[in-house]
Parts: structure tokens; C-alpha cells; sequence
């Protein structure tokens, strides 16, 4: 009995907290996240296809490839840094915002949601945020809460990635 016990808790740690690359993983409040690829990814750059369906379409979210850690897989912190930043374009592709209820300044800048809390977007990620190697840092394509409630991490969701060595 103890084992059956000690081997459920850790099977519901893995899927709590996914260590592996993995292309489609289940958020907290049942909704679902969908990358097209996360593994041997172009460390030059790619363009994937993200996916989501059944998320709460008053709570917007951000997607991006950012760096990650234990406290950030723990839901313990924001997951930083992030690429492509505050794309106040709503153009490079390398940041994501899906709000069906955004601040009147970020209209035309968001996706919204479809009526069962679903979208699809292209992301384009590569190895490097900034100065950080995602092939010596661990990543992930992240999705979390817009700054509209920026603290609640209940809304995170990572798949982890793997680059190509170049």
C-alpha cells in the first residue's frame, strides 16, 4: 500500500510540475496548452504553432519562451526573462497577448479568445533571450496571467524545449 501511495504522489508531482519536454500539458483550471514542437528546436529561430482550448476568457494571458527555474515551476515566481518583451506592435511574433477584455490601450494589440476559451497563434522562438542560451539554461514556452493580475500563478502553464546544438 505504501508503494501504490509513494508511486501516485510521485506521478501526480510529474504532472504537476512537467520536467521533461513534453507538446501538450493541463493547466491548473482544466484547460489545455498545445505546442506544435518544443524539442530539437532551430537555435537560429523557428516559428511554432501554440494552441489552447477551455481557458477562462476573462483572465488574459501571455505566451512566450522565457527561462525557467525550480521556484518558477513551482509556481512560486514569474517565469523571467521572457523574448520578444512587451511587443507593443502586436508584430514580431515572439510574444503572444490573448485578452478578450483588454485595456482600452492594448485594443487591436490582443487575440481574443474564441467562445470556449480556445486560440492558435504562431510564436517564433530561438535559443537566446538576450544574453541567456536556452541549450545551457533551462526554457520553456510559457504561458501565464497578462499584468492585469501579473501575481497569480495559477494561471502558469510550461511546455520545457530543447535546442539543436546549431
Amino acid at each position: 500500500m505504501r508503494r501504490v501511495l509513494l508511486t501516485l504522489g510521485i506521478l501526480g508531482l510529474l504532472v504537476a510540475i512537467p520536467l521533461s519536454p513534453a507538446s501538450a500539458v493541463t493547466g491548473q483550471h482544466g484547460e489545455t496548452f498545445t505546442a506544435s514542437k518544443s524539442l530539437k528546436l532551430k537555435p537560429g529561430g523557428q516559428t511554432i504553432t501554440v494552441t489552447g482550448e477551455g481557458f477562462d476568457t476573462s483572465v488574459g494571458i501571455y505566451i512566450a519562451l522565457c527561462v525557467v527555474n525550480k521556484n518558477v515551476l513551482a509556481h512560486k515566481a514569474a517565469p523571467t526573462p521572457c523574448g520578444g518583451g512587451a511587443d507593443q506592435s502586436g508584430t514580431s511574433g515572439a510574444s503572444i497577448w490573448v485578452s478578450s477584455n483588454p485595456p482600452t490601450y492594448a485594443i487591436g494589440l490582443t487575440t481574443p479568445f474564441s467562445e470556449t476559451g480556445g486560440f492558435t497563434e504562431k510564436l517564433k522562438v530561438g535559443a537566446m533571450i538576450g544574453k541567456v542560451d536556452c541549450r545551457k539554461k533551462s526554457c520553456a514556452i510559457a504561458v501565464r496571467a497578462d499584468h492585469t493580475r501579473g501575481d497569480d500563478r495559477s494561471f502558469d502553464i510550461f511546455i520545457p524545449v530543447t535546442f539543436l546544438p546549431k
